[in-house]
């Protein structure tokens, strides 16, 4: 009786085997390599256009200029679109030629759309890295208001961004992944930064180990001191030139005085206790101000500085060694520091751009 199960089983076995190979070989959507082992071959069904391997396969047809610049719609206007390795790079804005500007990666085989950028200063230098990695060199100036930083460079990736639940973000609920880095300028690179028509009275002015550092308050010997003293959060306009031949660079600041001098005597008695109260917040002297001549302190970038009075400017000129090669700027203002406005020069002799 156990001879005839174990064969009678085993030909149970054999049938299904060889009606589930029949059904796989037959299928029209079975894999060149799922009959391979078959030595007698079946016949398959023509492919209709919806089986076709080609069509189950093809990707979008790929982008063109005119078809991203079409996915933009108003307030929004296209200012560049640029082509790389088959994506595109956009450049838009709310004005026309104006900023802020908005930069987005949209890649040329799906149409799918990220995020790069915010910029609200005017650019200098656009530079792409790698598809979706963005470089942005501005030159400092804010986007329809007056006034200058000093350059920046600001730089971006294409990012996903995730929800609490970890599903990737609608391109219209995401945001821009710009990171704000130091820009470093060759000394004999013109610059400039600050307020144009910014009147000041210089209240410190030395010589440090990494360059120089200046800070401002508004004169007070004026009669108006009152509208002079309302812009004393912010720096005057301050340019930056360079002679190779002598090694000097010259710092001027414009519409700017070496003495702050008395109190006008028109001046209300309570706006003139409110601005000493913001003299002594800042540390600063009643009056304050620095002598013409050269500037003490000690640098390995300085040989020797000299300040002075030039018409409505005062003039700084540093005698600089071999070692300056590169410099920067930084800021600060009252607004945001508690501060009085200023700024640090900073010198290397390696270029840290990244």
């Amino acid at each position: 009786m156990k001879n005839r199960i174990i064969p009678a089983l085993l030909c149970g076995i054999l049938l299904l085997s060889a009606c589930a190979t029949s059904v796989t070989d037959t299928s029209p959507s079975a894999s060149p390599s799922a009959s391979a082992g078959s030595t007698a071959e079946t016949a398959s069904p023509a492919p209709s256009p919806s089986t076709s391997p080609d069509a189950a396969n093809a990707l979008p047809s790929p982008l063109t200029e005119d078809d991203v610049r079409a996915m933009y719609e108003e307030p929004y206007i296209v200012h560049a679109v640029t082509p790389y390795e088959g994506d595109f790079l956009v450049q838009y804005s709310g004005l026309e030629n104006l900023g802020p500007w908005f930069f987005d990666w949209v890649y040329g085989a799906t149409g799918n759309r990220c995020k790069l950028m915010f910029c609200d200063e005017h650019i200098r230098e656009i530079e792409i890295f790698y598809p979706g990695v963005l470089r942005v060199v501005t030159d400092g100036e804010y986007c329809g208001t007056p006034g200058w930083l000093f350059p920046n460079i600001l730089t971006a990736y294409a990012c996903v961004y995730l929800d609490e639940n970890g599903n990737p973000l609608s391109y219209e609920n995401s945001y821009t992944s710009e990171r704000r880095t130091t820009y470093w300028a060759d000394v004999a690179e013109t610059n400039y930064f600050g307020t144009p028509d910014k009147t000041a009275a210089v209240a410190i002015a030395e010589v440090i180990p990494a360059g120089l550092t200046m800070t401002f308050g508004p004169p007070l010997d004026v009669e108006d001191n009152g509208s002079v003293f309302a812009g004393a959060d912010f720096n005057p306009l301050i340019e930056f030139s360079y002679d190779e031949d002598r090694r000097v660079m010259t710092v001027t600041c414009r519409q700017t005085v070496l003495e702050s001098g008395l109190l006008h005597p028109e001046t209300d008695a309570d706006w003139a206790a409110d601005i000493k109260k913001w003299l002594d917040a800042d540390d600063l002297p009643y009056p304050f101000g620095v002598d013409a001549g050269a500037l003490g302190g000690m640098s390995a970038f300085i040989e020797n500085a000299e300040i002075t009075e030039v018409g409505d400017d005062v003039v700084v000129t540093l005698g600089l060694t071999d070692a300056a090669k590169y410099f920067t700027v930084t800021t600060t203002s009252s607004m945001f520091e508690s501060s009085a406005p200023g700024f640090r020069l900073t010198f290397s002799d390696l270029e840290y751009n990244g």
